[in-house]
């Protein structure tokens, strides 16, 4: 049996989190001891005084909820008319083989493939679009692959279709891509459609390359530069537009991948975003080894001291400036409650089919690209049939799947994890759900950690909106 409250420390202050009142309440050190040895399994005299104290206090009560279920479960239909955001996957090809890509073959999943999408699957795909975001002022449309710009006749055919048949609603264009395709008629073309375009670079040539190489084996990096290069020079106000993504690997050096996007002139203006190589069905485990945790936690405690202003701003590496960002997002969802309901489901699922749809080649429906297309239990639907409602709701609501475990999770509310985290291939799993569950819950106490940091230094939350009652 779980518990639906924990204890932390942020050094120099203890802390208790209580979920059913979503509350971060300051504890003496004492009390903080009485606690963790109840959560630890010792029920001693002392420690039940104390948490009986709590309870007393409206604190540490035993659970209240009574069934996992999603929110939208019960008018599930009503939210499938505002769909913002679609994604075409326009080719399975590439013209790199990245070692860490999903299609690379080092995963149970995908692989590269010749598949390409055709005009006619595309046209449906974005009526289908329009056809559920009436209501909507605005859209997006994605151009994903593969390679995307290996179809840039197929992107141009979308565009233009688009302009001429949905006049009266605004459609922001995006696409990720490699960079090498960016050709000066490519950019041309993205710039007049006001695209909005995420790259992949890793880093200095000696770092991408590694990875990142053609179908030859020849490494990427000069050819992306070059490009760069070209756009920074003749469309200088586009060029600053770009976002970069970088995939951390752990056979990288960071603090040479860090020093690269805080210092060459290549990227300096670039908006640099660093995510993690992904796990999910990955064939070997990933690890990192201390020293890369060792810099990832110093560049991030940099970036605290630029949010109190202890050191300059320009001093915090501008690839874990996210993390600022991404804390005061979460301080939002810290707002106390008076008591979470009966019935409760955790945080992390989307409204599987309302608000984003990805199609991939043959027109199949996905909640997302980070879903594998290769996935029964993820094919949400079809262009032609729409979507299989029963399906998208099982996806939505898994909570139900570990429901015993998640009723009694003080990490429920804030619980990151999504269907893709329980793909079972022909159903959800529930045994590969809970193998995440520890994980989910030491990055959630982490986060919290560092909110509660940067208060206690008088960091300002933006308090009128609402958010953790420290």
């Amino acid at each position: 049996m779980g518990t639906m409250f924990t204890v932390f420390d942020s050094l120099t202050k203890f802390y208790l989190f209580d979920a059913m009142t979503n509350s971060i309440v300051s504890i003496n050190k004492d009390n903080y001891k009485a606690l963790k040895g109840y959560i630890d399994g010792d029920r001693g005299t002392e420690n039940m005084a104390v948490l009986e104290s709590f309870q007393n206090m409206g604190y540490c009560r035993e659970s209240s909820i009574e069934e996992i279920v999603h929110y939208s479960i019960d008018d599930y239909a009503s939210h499938i008319n505002n769909l913002q955001m679609l994604t075409l996957q326009v080719t399975q090809n590439c013209n790199l083989r990245c070692s860490y890509c999903v299609y690379s073959g080092n995963y149970k999943n995908r692989t590269h493939s010749n598949l390409r999408m055709s005009f006619d699957v595309a046209k449906k795909a974005i009526d289908y679009l329009f056809e559920h975001s009436i209501n909507l002022e605005k859209v997006s449309i994605g151009f994903y692959g593969g390679e995307p710009l290996l179809e840039f006749e197929l992107i141009k055919k979308c565009v233009r279709y688009v302009n001429e048949n949905y006049e009266g609603k605004k459609v922001l264009f995006n696409i990720t891509c490699n960079g090498t395709l960016l050709t000066e008629e490519v950019v041309e073309f993205l710039y007049q459609n006001s695209f909005s375009i995420m790259i992949s670079l890793d880093g200095p040539k000696q770092i991408h390359d590694r990875c990142r190489k053609f179908v030859n084996g020849q490494g990427s990096y000069e050819t992306i530069i070059s490009r760069l290069e070209y756009i920074k020079r003749e469309y200088p106000d586009f060029y600053r537009k770009f976002s970069v993504s970088t995939v951390i690997s752990p056979q990288y050096d960071l603090a040479c991948i860090k020093e690269y996007f805080d210092t060459d002139s290549a990227v300096e203006f670039l908006n640099a975003r660093i995510s993690y190589q992904n796990d999910n069905g990955i064939i070997e485990d990933l690890s990192y080894d201390e020293s890369f945790l060792i810099i990832n936690r110093h560049e991030t405690f940099k970036v605290f001291l630029s949010m109190l202003n202890l050191i300059d701003k320009s001093k915090a590496s501008k690839i874990f400036c996210i993390r600022a960002a991404y804390l005061k997002r979460q301080y939002k969802y810290l707002k106390p409650i008076k008591y979470l309901p009966q019935k409760c489901h955790p945080g992390g699922p989307c409204i599987v089919g309302s608000k984003r749809l990805f199609v991939n080649t043959d027109g199949y429906l996905y909640p997302c690209e980070r879903v594998s297309e290769d996935s029964e239990i993820m094919r949400i639907g079809s262009l032609s049939e729409g979507i299989d409602i029963e399906k998208a709701k099982y996806l939505t609501n898994i909570g139900a799947i570990t429901k015993e475990r998640c009723s009694q999770c003080w990490g429920i509310i804030h619980c990151k994890m999504c269907a893709s985290s329980a793909d079972g291939k022909v159903a959800l799993s529930k045994e590969l759900k809970l193998l995440k569950c520890n994980e989910t819950l030491d990055s959630l106490i982490q986060d919290i950690k560092d909110i509660c940091f940067l208060k206690e230094y008088g960091y300002d939350f933006n308090e009128e909106e609402g958010g953790a009652n420290v």
